[in-house]
């Protein structure tokens, strides 16, 4: 929890201030769909960011839930008024959660809203894997004296998957940051489920400093553990610690209030074969 009061702290000195709301009502409904978990901090960060996207957007009408681990059902969440219904999976890849669950999802409600739109932002938070966004994590490794990037070995931590393509996605974000920002040595490792996984980052003796970040939206038991087993180790903040990322999730979103007919996924081959 005390990882999650300094997210507070960081998003409460935000000046909400500057934020014009809009004159008009919008008539567009944003969901929030998150993965889930059994750590209560983990999902209270998630509901936190759900809220300040209400204090953000007051003229906006939003929901949230749970795919995993949530009691409340889905039927007493959602809110079945309006016309334009955007879902937001607030998950890091495209992975098979999105690919089917997700999509089984949004099919349901197409049968209950019937001539209503529901419609998923692909991907929102795979836009946070930036090179600006990682840049801004190493700039707290900075203060240490002994930092070098061209000295040190970048360890990227991701949570691994059983879907290639997502699993790809990682790779090639590891060789834009080998490249842009002249680490002298870069590795992919997974928590879980993909190897090679995290705990051969013992073998890695390419330098004196080794840097893992790790690429988790949110505080839970996986960065957790990553920070009790390799605590010798420099270790940065997961994603939704930086205020940067929550803002630029929501300009993703907000974004898409008046060109949703660009991102329609009524005609999205995964939409078709989880109907099938």
């Amino acid at each position: 929890m005390k990882d999650f009061n300094r997210f507070k702290n960081k998003i409460q000195s935000f000046n909400i201030s500057k934020i014009e709301p809009s004159i008009k009502k919008s008539n567009i409904y944003i969901f929030f769909l998150g993965h889930g978990s059994n750590e209560i901090g983990t999902t209270a960060e998630f509901i936190y960011i759900v809220d300040l996207f209400k204090i953000l957007h007051p003229c906006t009408e939003t929901g949230f839930w749970l795919l995993e681990f949530g009691k409340i059902p889905l039927k007493t969440s959602f809110n079945f008024r309006f016309d334009i219904n955007i879902i937001v999976p607030m998950m890091i890849f495209s992975s098979k959660h999105i690919k089917n669950d997700v999509c089984i999802l949004c099919n349901y409600l197409q049968s209950l809203l019937k001539k209503k739109i529901i419609i998923m932002i692909k991907n929102p938070c795979s836009n946070l894997l930036n090179i600006k966004l990682i840049c801004k994590f190493l700039d707290r490794c900075k203060a240490n004296k002994n930092f070098k990037t061209s000295t040190s070995t970048l360890v990227l931590a991701f949570r691994g998957g059983s879907d290639i393509q997502s699993n790809s996605q990682a790779y090639l974000l590891s060789r834009l940051l080998w490249e842009g920002i002249g680490f002298g040595y870069c590795e992919i490792l997974f928590i879980g489920v993909t190897f090679p996984l995290l705990n051969s980052i013992q073998t890695l003796k390419f330098s004196s400093n080794i840097i893992i970040i790790p690429l988790l939206l949110f505080y839970g038991n996986l960065y957790k553990q990553i920070n009790i087993n390799f605590k010798h180790h420099i270790i940065t903040c997961y994603i939704f610690n930086h205020i940067h990322s929550v803002l630029t999730l929501f300009r993703i979103i907000k974004n898409l209030f008046n060109e949703y007919n660009y991102n329609n996924c009524i005609l999205c081959k995964h939409r078709f074969l989880s109907m099938i």
